[in-house]
């Protein structure tokens, strides 16, 4: 009886000692969102301060539109400020659900600030801090979103748009195909190699899922981390800055989720004992960005990053436009047929894809430029609708921007 009584105390102290270090992993993966947060807010300051942009803020409400600038100032520092209080106070409640409307708060102002990682970071805050349910089902709830993520980034990449001119376009820095096409030995595997790719990103999700492959998902996860920096940073494309850190952050999460083995996190089945945080993984990570097959507005909620399958737009110019009074970097996105692609404008003023939002954005957003041009009643947004799978041509529309 004594040993059986010795027994019970020693696994009760284990399963205390157990809790306690997975809630210490909430708490690692609390601050290790709340940096990543408040990088993203850093490098995309232009976003939250309307005199800083001519890129027009889209509101869902729009008296949002007219906050005053100090007000607009107050929101952005207290956001960074209450984040890094986070980073001290992981669990602290109040200060994560400050964050989080102010969060909802910014993106009703402006829906170019729905982008996939504010999503992910919001959700993520929201598990570790806000959410009252075991540490377990909180963790398991961030691995089914990270596989969730994994596994749609990959599959809406399964269209002509991606295979014909994403992917050549991604690693254009390292390697062009011949011109005419030919059978070069490079060509025929850099081929094999863009139509593998979606299928390799989507395998990642799936492997997390199950313990015996996790080490192989991480592995793959290593290697697109190290593509994806190569082409799009300094020593490729220099773009899309904000989209760097975000892969850096989804590969540590990985890592801690999927391969920390003191916890054996390798061995946990993420669908057993399904609590509600869990549920509710699997209907926003795993069946809700489904949605963005068939309707753009869910684009930026289906992890639709370079995937070819969105909705573009672009501003055609009169030849007699001087563009005198356009500020000179917006200037120098403008190409010599007069030409500006709203995708450039976005990123370069704001640090964040427009293409990547909803529709809206894409039809309110250029109006910003209306009041710099010397000729703004014939300028031209022609918007080109989101192609089939297969196809790389979508829908066309023109309409007047300034009428």
């Amino acid at each position: 009886m004594k040993l059986h009584h010795n027994s019970m105390i020693y696994s009760h102290m284990d399963s205390d000692s157990d809790s306690q270090q997975k809630a210490g992993e909430l708490a690692f993966i609390a601050r290790l969102t709340c940096v990543a947060y408040i990088i993203e807010l850093v490098i995309s300051w232009h976003g939250y301060i309307r005199s800083h942009r001519i890129f027009e803020l889209t509101p869902v409400f729009p008296a949002l539109r007219l906050l005053p600038e100090p007000l607009e100032w107050g929101i952005y520092i207290t956001q960074i400020l209450l984040l890094a209080w986070l980073c001290i106070r992981p669990h602290h409640r109040l200060a994560a659900s400050i964050v989080l409307t102010l969060t909802v708060f910014c993106i009703l102002r402006d829906l170019l600030l729905l982008q996939p990682y504010t999503y992910m970071y919001a959700y993520v805050i929201f598990t570790c801090s806000v959410l009252r349910h075991t540490s377990q089902a909180r963790l398991k709830a961030l691995q089914i979103m990270v596989c969730g993520v994994y596994f749609w980034a990959g599959f809406h990449k399964f269209n002509a748009t991606f295979f014909l001119s994403v992917f050549p376009w991604f690693i254009s820095p390292f390697y062009h195909f011949s011109k005419p096409p030919s059978a070069l030995f490079s060509d025929v595997i850099v081929m094999l190699m863009t139509f593998i790719t979606p299928m390799y990103e989507a395998l990642i999700g799936i492997f997390l899922l199950f313990p015996n492959y996790r080490r192989t998902g991480t592995l793959m996860a290593f290697i697109m981390l190290i593509v994806v920096l190569l082409c799009l940073g300094p020593l490729g494309h220099n773009w899309n800055a904000i989209v760097w850190p975000w892969n850096i952050y989804l590969f540590i999460l990985d890592v801690r989720l999927f391969l920390k083995s003191d916890l054996q996190f390798w061995k946990m089945d993420v669908f057993s004992n399904l609590e509600k945080p869990q549920l509710l993984s699997m209907i926003l990570f795993i069946a809700a960005p489904a949605l963005a097959i068939i309707t753009p507005w869910y684009t930026p909620l289906g992890f639709k990053l370079y995937a070819g399958s969105i909705d573009t737009a672009e501003m055609i110019f009169t030849p007699d436009e001087t563009f005198e009074h356009v500020p000179p970097y917006l200037k120098r996105l403008i190409n010599p047929q007069h030409i500006l692609n709203l995708a450039d404008w976005s990123i370069y003023e704001t640090n964040m894809a427009a293409a990547a939002s909803v529709p809206m954005v894409l039809q309110q957003g250029p109006k910003g430029i209306c009041r710099y041009l010397s000729d703004s009643t014939h300028v031209i947004l022609r918007y080109h609708n989101t192609p089939p799978f297969y196809s790389t041509k979508g829908k066309v529309n023109e309409i007047l921007l300034c009428p």
